[in-house]
């Protein structure tokens, strides 16, 4: 009889414990295959500037990211060529939908604005990278620590150092990356586990602290022209009318600086 306890124990042991973990190990294996994937597919960017005369001769010139002109990115052209690299990876078609369809976000950063592209990848309106002082609407950029203002006409009124308004590069830097996940936040508040949507964790490239710069080291969107999107895997497995709930999602970019 105690030989039928111990196998009882030991297939209870099993189910609770080890089966769960071998579930989330082979999660975890798919997960970094996926992200692979994923990085390969973001570069996509590089194929995707628009191909004008200033575009080409600048980059061909080497001009440094404070000289370059404002590079335009092909939206459209950006994610037919995002999916066509994926695709290729994957060479399933019922894998591929359905890796498309865990993608809940896929952003384009600027250097003073950024887009967002929906489930039907329609892309929303630009962004912009700003911040409400007394009475003013501020645009703050990621090349320069300058802060615009511009009159009811569109015209820009000035161009100030954001020392003018007592702001540290670190403060603005802040501002940028919060405006970014403000926005995430919103996109995402309905398609992940967490309450309030996802926050991404974005490096700050002014913050001097060693502690921070070793700790965010991952992901900086603010260096360069950013396109990333964040895949989501299954948030819960279901064992033995067990609910094993976690978060399993890939942020996944590339830049061109």
């Amino acid at each position: 009889m105690w030989r039928i306890y111990l196998f009882a124990i030991l297939i209870m042991l099993f189910i609770f414990q080890f089966l769960p973990m071998e579930i989330l190990r082979f999660n975890d294996f798919n997960n970094h295959n996926m992200k692979e994937s994923l990085n390969l597919s973001a570069r996509a960017l590089s194929d995707s500037i628009e191909k004008t005369r200033i575009n080409y001769a600048e980059l061909a010139k080497d001009y440094s990211k404070n000289e370059l002109s404002v590079i335009e990115i092909n939206k459209d052209t950006l994610l037919n060529e995002f999916y066509d690299i994926l695709y290729k990876n994957v060479l399933d078609e019922s894998r591929f939908g359905s890796i498309k369809n865990r993608l809940i976000l896929k952003m384009l950063v600027y250097y003073d604005k950024f887009y967002v592209a929906d489930a039907n990848d329609n892309w929303s309106i630009p962004y912009y990278f700003t911040t409400t002082i007394g009475n003013e609407l501020i645009y703050f950029n990621t090349k320069n620590n300058t802060a615009a203002y511009y009159d009811s006409s569109g015209t820009i009124k000035y161009n100030r150092d954001i020392s003018f308004y007592s702001i540290t590069p670190v403060q603005k830097n802040d501002i940028i990356i919060n405006k970014i996940n403000t926005i995430v936040m919103q996109y995402t508040s309905e398609k992940v586990v967490r309450e309030n949507g996802l926050r991404i964790e974005i490096k700050n490239p002014a913050n001097p602290d060693n502690d921070y710069r070793v700790k965010k080291s991952y992901f900086n969107a603010l260096n360069g022209i950013t396109f990333f999107v964040v895949y989501v895997e299954n948030t819960s497995i279901a064992v033995n009318n067990r609910d094993i709930k976690y978060k399993n999602y890939n942020v996944v970019g590339y830049t061109i600086e």
